[in-house]
């Protein structure tokens, strides 16, 4: 499809018939495609139905816009009884409808097609061209004809087309190309449509007026409605005429928009001056100034009017009352003016020419008249008191109805002379009558005084018609202060003027009594007063502050606060200040403290004290009382709530030596640790054990258990006093849950609690044991068991077993009925048979309390070979750690040990068996002598020999035992052994182990005094 061919419609046609015994119609396909090969559109016509003749179906259509090629066809439809025949097809036809151009709005077309215009309807035959098509293509008005008309009934393109472009409309434009239009013709178009119709203009002078009455040589306003009603813009010239002679008045450019545009219509302000009086004739006339956009009705381009022109008034004369005033004086002064219609207006300008002052460089004040007849003006003029001297000149402005004003000067018309004056004060500010009018006198010496370090207003006034401010100002003069130079201040009275300056007297100045003197400017003292100088009673503020300075609204009573007091004295700043300061406390008597600021100061900072005394709720009150440097007293007081806290408990726990605990052990010492923080003095601080009905209470003490504070047991973060009580079970609790409770009370008996759950449990007997590996068969075998019951050792049972295998050597019991210390050294001696040689033997220690707390421990012992033998007569060999004298045998002491050991034994249980039942014994609140007496039991004689029946040959092994109980090694003497048991741990020892052998062996020696 070639590029100017598309975007329009199209004429497809072929004919068709059919031969034989068939039936059928056919249909004309036009498919569109773009250039990619996509079918864009399809147009199909209606069906035609075959016959034996020739016959056509054409079929006009508008393919889609993007579409670049066709793909034309023809559709068969067979029909009815089709049985043999055939179908023909031939001269298909396809043809572009348009002229090979574009259409734009308003574009008109005529043709000489003789029946172009025949028909509009859609599927009218061809043969000659359709005007219809060209409308369809985008024409927007044309001629068709329906029938021949002729060629001189076809319009002429020279007249039609030119008309049209010279902004004629349609019908314009056919009217004048051809006279026979309606002859054949069919003009199909809007008739009023006109494209080139916006290169007119139509300006049109609507109305004029003029705004006011004209003068002559005066400009004068005329106002005109004026409107383009063209398509185009205009642009010409405004022309305002005088009639009478076509004189030109005034002229103006004009230029307007297009009469569908804003600013089409207006209202112009022109003016002129008028050069004739009376009636005169104006005309406005707009002509147009460009040939590119023509107007064609010029007949409403002009207006005309009538108006009166003035003729300007006349002044008569001009007069005063007087011929002489002084300055401030007030006179009338009067205008004789006439006019042809009336004066309207007339005001008057004065001046006093004189001492260097004239016409010109003078200042002219204007005054407004009042009218009094028909030629009479007349206004009052006041003479300024600072006008200069000299002689009053007088200058009339009168204006008629029409605004034409006259001028007339008249010099020389009165004599401005001087005035007197009368002076008042100085008014002290604050000493005398606030609401003095500055026209009275004033008392020489008032009663009231002034006050130092204040600015203290002076006025002084005079009642002078002509003063002039600015160079007969006065002075004032003081015995001591300061003035400031006076200042003018204007009084509603244009007489009467006042004159203000600032006084001050220095603050720590005497109390003698000042001197005020008023001057004039030229040093005339004018008048003089006395007045006293008053003395500030000082002023208190009182609070109450903390350790940083910051203010409290309220006070706890437990130190760190203070009472600040400023003194401010304004008259005698920082001078010294006496009195008595008064502190109340709600529920305590009052306390006096003296108030002695010195010098330079004003501050002072009394701290609050902590009273021994319980206090109530309500306000604690502060009274201060002072006197200042000349004697000036006052007196202030303060109140401000006191709160009474509450002791806090800040933290709290218990613990023994390794930390924190939740089970307290009977015997075991913990450590509950409060750390307290109170405003108010503690009245007192106590812990107590519970349990059920029972209550133990705990006792303060100075150090706790553990020697390092875990921060679990003692925060060291947390600020307050640290409180220690020492916690410990006795026997009047059983095992089972407690409470640890404690209370702080402060001397304002309020008080805060708490509590710690805990249980009680009993300890075990705790045992260690330290003895050799191995011994010889034949020798004695030393085994020390150390025994330790937190909640000691009355109820504690211990046993050595010696046993090899399963057979036992030995079984020794202990008890420790009535025992007050918590730990006991248990030693086993036993001989051990030669017959054990060369095999080992176990020795084991187990304690066991009533509570089923229970220890043990076992060892092994090797035996050695018997030692060899020196002396074979029979006698036993001295063992390693005796002396070398003769000492009965290791078996024999065996023997006695174990002898004694059973009496004990027998004789405790005896004791423990026949107690009372309601007596127990304090073994803590008895020292050491108590505690033997009480070890000391007394048996019935009765009882005594049951006691020790048989025992008579036991007695007599006791008597052979040596007295000295302590065995040196040998070649060893006791200075060497008691430093060798005071020095460090030997080799092979455990600590704990020699801690108690070498404190045992120190304790003998200590005891019998053998060093």
């Amino acid at each position: 499809m070639p590029e100017n061919h598309t975007n329009h419609v199209w004429i497809l046609y072929s004919y068709a018939m059919l031969e034989g015994r068939v039936a059928g119609k056919f249909t004309l396909v036009a498919e569109a495609y773009d250039n990619s090969g996509n079918l864009l559109s399809t147009n199909r016509s209606s069906d035609k139905q075959l016959s034996s003749s020739w016959s056509s179906r054409t079929m006009r259509f508008r393919p889609h816009l993007n579409a670049t090629s066709f793909r034309i066809g023809l559709e068969l439809t067979p029909q009815g009884a089709t049985i043999e025949g055939s179908y023909y097809f031939d001269t298909m036809s396809l043809r572009a409808i348009r002229p090979h151009m574009q259409w734009v709005d308003g574009s008109i077309a005529e043709t000489a097609v003789s029946t172009g215009g025949r028909s509009f309807n859609w599927d009218t035959g061809y043969g000659q061209s359709l005007v219809a098509d060209l409308l369809e293509d985008g024409a927007s008005g044309l001629k068709g004809y329906v029938y021949e008309p002729y060629l001189s009934a076809v319009g002429y393109p020279s007249v039609l087309l030119p008309s049209y472009a010279m902004g004629y409309n349609l019908a314009e434009s056919h009217a004048a190309a051809n006279r026979l239009t309606s002859w054949m013709g069919v003009v199909v178009g809007d008739p009023k449509m006109a494209a080139y119709a916006d290169i007119f203009h139509d300006v049109v002078i609507l109305d004029a007026r003029q705004f006011n009455n004209a003068s002559l040589n005066e400009m004068t306003t005329i106002q005109i409605a004026i409107e383009n009603r063209g398509m185009s813009e205009a642009n010409g010239t405004l022309i305002i005429q005088d009639v009478q002679g076509n004189k030109i008045l005034s002229t103006y450019n004009l230029t307007m928009p297009k009469g569908d545009v804003a600013g089409s219509r207006t209202l112009l302000n022109l003016t002129y001056y008028p050069e004739n009086t009376g009636w005169t004739d104006i005309r406005i006339i707009y002509q147009n100034s460009s040939s590119d956009y023509p107007e064609r009705n010029t007949q409403n381009n002009m207006k005309q009017l009538r108006v009166w022109v003035n003729a300007p008034p006349a002044i008569d004369s001009i007069s005063c009352d007087s011929t002489v005033y002084s300055r401030g004086d007030n006179f009338i002064c009067t205008v004789m003016a006439t006019d042809d219609i009336n004066v309207t207006s007339v005001a008057i300008k004065w001046l006093v020419i004189g001492e260097g002052i004239t016409q010109e460089t003078g200042t002219w004040v204007s005054q407004n008249t009042g009218r009094v007849d028909q030629s009479r003006w007349q206004t009052s003029i006041m003479i300024p008191t600072t006008s200069n001297l000299g002689y009053l000149a007088l200058q009339a402005f009168v204006e008629d109805v029409s605004g034409q004003i006259t001028t007339l000067t008249e010099f020389n018309v009165s004599q401005v002379t001087n005035a007197s004056a009368l002076w008042f004060g100085p008014h002290v500010g604050g000493v005398d009558d606030a609401q003095w009018v500055g026209a009275t006198s004033l008392p020489t010496h008032p009663s009231q005084g002034i006050y130092r370090g204040e600015n203290i207003t002076l006025r002084s006034c005079v009642l002078d018609a002509d003063l002039f401010i600015d160079s007969e100002i006065p002075s004032v003069q003081v015995s001591r202060g300061d003035i400031t130079n006076l200042s003018y201040v204007a009084q509603n009275d244009s007489n009467h003027h006042c004159f203000v300056g600032d006084y001050s007297l220095q603050i720590g100045q005497s109390l003698t009594d000042l001197t005020f003197e008023l001057y004039s400017v030229d040093g005339i003292l004018l008048n003089s007063r006395q007045i006293e100088v008053a003395d500030r009673v000082p002023e208190v503020e009182i609070s109450v502050v903390d350790l940083d300075g910051e203010t409290l609204s309220r006070v706890l009573g437990g130190g760190d606060e203070f009472v600040k007091i400023v003194i401010t004295d304004v008259d005698d700043p920082l001078s010294p200040i006496i009195g008595d300061l008064n502190i109340t406390w709600p529920g305590a008597e009052r306390l006096t403290y003296p108030i002695d600021i010195l010098e330079g100061s004003n501050t002072m900072l009394v701290e609050l004290p902590v009273v021994g005394v319980p206090l109530e709720s309500g306000n604690l009150v502060v009274e201060a009382k002072i006197s200042g440097k000349h004697g000036a007293s006052q007196s202030k007081q303060f109140e401000i709530p006191l709160i009474l806290t509450l002791p806090e408990i800040v933290d709290y726990s218990i613990c023994n030596w390794l930390g924190p605990i939740d089970e307290l052990m009977f015997g075991k010492t913990a450590t509950l640790t409060l750390v307290i923080d109170s405003e108010r003095p503690i009245e007192s601080i106590t812990a107590s054990l519970y349990q059920e009905n029972w209550v133990v209470s705990a006792p303060e003490v100075e150090q706790p258990v553990w020697s390092q504070p875990d921060e679990n047991c003692l925060n060291s973060s947390i600020e307050g006093e640290v409180v220690y009580f020492r916690v410990k079970l006795d026997s009047s609790f059983t095992d089972d849950g407690g409470t640890l409770t404690f209370t702080v009370k402060n001397i304002d008996g309020l008080s805060s609690s708490g509590q710690i759950p805990l249980r009680f449990v009993h300890a075990p007997p705790v045992i260690m044991v330290v003895a050799e590996n191995e011994v010889a068969a034949g020798e004695d075998l030393y085994v020390n068991g150390f025994v330790n019951d937190a909640d000691g050792l009355s109820d504690v049972t211990c046993f050595y077993y010696v046993a090899q295998g399963n057979q036992s050597l030995a079984n020794i019991q202990s008890l420790f009925l009535g025992y007050p210390l918590d730990d006991f050294d248990d030693e086993l001696l036993y001989p051990v048979p030669i017959g054990l040689a060369n095999q080992s033997i176990s020795v084991s220690y187990s304690c066991a309390d009533s509570n089923g707390g229970y220890d043990n421990v076992t060892i092994e012992v090797n035996i050695l070979p018997p030692l060899p033998c020196n002396n074979c007569s029979g006698e036993v060999q001295p063992s390693q750690n005796q002396s070398t004298s003769a000492q009965p045998p290791i078996s024999l002491y065996l023997v006695i040990a174990i002898v004694i050991i059973s009496i004990i034994i027998s004789l405790l249980l005896f004791l423990y068996k026949n107690k009372p039942a309601e007596e127990e014994i304090d073994w803590s609140s008895l020292n050491q002598n108590q505690q033997s007496e009480k070890l000391v039991v007394e048996i019935p004689e009765s009882e005594v020999d049951v006691l020790f029946e048989g025992q008579s040959a036991d007695e007599e092994l006791l008597q052979q035992l040596p007295s000295d109980e302590l065995e040196l090694p040998e070649g060893w003497t006791i200075g060497e052994y008691s430093e060798w048991l005071k020095g460090p741990l030997p080799d092979g020892w455990e600590e704990e182990q020699w801690r108690l052998f070498s404190g045992e062996k120190l304790a003998i020696i200590e005891s019998q005094d053998i060093l």
